[in-house]
């Protein structure tokens, strides 16, 4: 049961925490086309930062989660001043449920390390000499479905853990929140090398490049595609899609990412005038 990292009330400070967050490992909101984010959050209550953050720092996000979790739950057993209220196996019931969530640890570790770029064959010799292939065939799954998780935040169904219920923020549909709270966790703990770092987790996660937050446009419209998303959210994505392919353009003058950028103006300007009429 995750505790701390339960999201509070928006107006609750947690003791020692940092006053506002200020991440390396997103470009600024402020960045994205107010046209896109509203095409972002149409229909829906996530924040549009899904695109501005490097999977691979969503990935490290979802791994301090898992741990947090693991964390709290373990330090809950410590203290014996419940052990005679409680029934017969409780305790062996508690230690079992420890073990499915380092098994959850587990999973998240793998998937920030595949998202790191760390073959099978280096994750099977860290886990005590298994083949590439048999981590492979473990874990392939999970890496399929956090992937399919990546390119679609704004689905219009509410994926489990982003709904506004009181639970930890979904790293996926909320980083910024996520990454705030994990942050708080750790500062209130003395967590980290430097005691005087206010940001131990999101200060210290990769930043996105232009081509990563392609990658992630390029997924979410795809799936926008099959899934016959709402139009106007593909529009806006096809919108940021042609200012990164500008940025691109200008970074290694490249024209050929200019006309793409081009094709996808022309697109989402399609979209929205038929969108418009009657």
């Amino acid at each position: 049961m995750l505790h701390s990292l339960d999201a509070p009330p928006r107006a609750t400070k947690v003791a020692g925490a940092p006053s506002a967050i200020s991440w390396a490992a997103c470009s600024p909101l402020s960045a994205v086309p107010v046209s896109v984010r509203l095409a972002l959050v149409s229909g829906s209550p996530r924040n549009p930062d899904r695109f501005t953050c490097s999977d691979q720092a969503l990935a490290r996000l979802a791994l301090s989660q898992e741990l947090v979790r693991l964390s709290d739950a373990a330090a809950s057993m410590v203290p014996a001043d419940s052990d005679q209220s409680v029934d017969p196996g409780e305790r062996v019931r508690d230690a079992t449920r420890l073990v499915e969530q380092v098994q959850r640890v587990l999973t998240a570790a793998v998937l920030y390390e595949r998202e790191a770029g760390t073959s099978w064959d280096t994750l099977g010799s860290r886990m005590g000499n298994a083949t590439g292939e048999s981590v492979h065939e473990r874990f392939i799954a999970e890496v399929k479905n956090w992937r399919r998780r990546l390119a679609q935040p704004q689905q219009e169904a509410e994926p489990e853990g982003c709904a506004e219920d009181g639970r930890a923020p979904d790293v996926v549909c909320e980083p910024m929140r996520a990454g705030e709270l994990l942050d708080a966790w750790a500062v209130a703990r003395g967590l980290g090398a430097d005691s005087t770092d206010e940001h131990p987790i999101t200060g210290h996660v990769p930043s996105p490049s232009a081509a990563d937050e392609l990658r992630a446009l390029e997924a979410a419209i795809e799936h926008a595609g099959e899934t016959r998303l709402a139009r106007d959210v593909l529009a806006g994505l096809l919108e940021r899609q042609a200012t990164v392919l500008d940025e691109i353009a200008v970074e290694i003058d490249d024209p050929s990412a200019a006309a793409r950028a081009s094709d996808s103006r022309i697109r989402a300007a399609e979209i929205r005038q038929d969108e418009s009429r009657p």
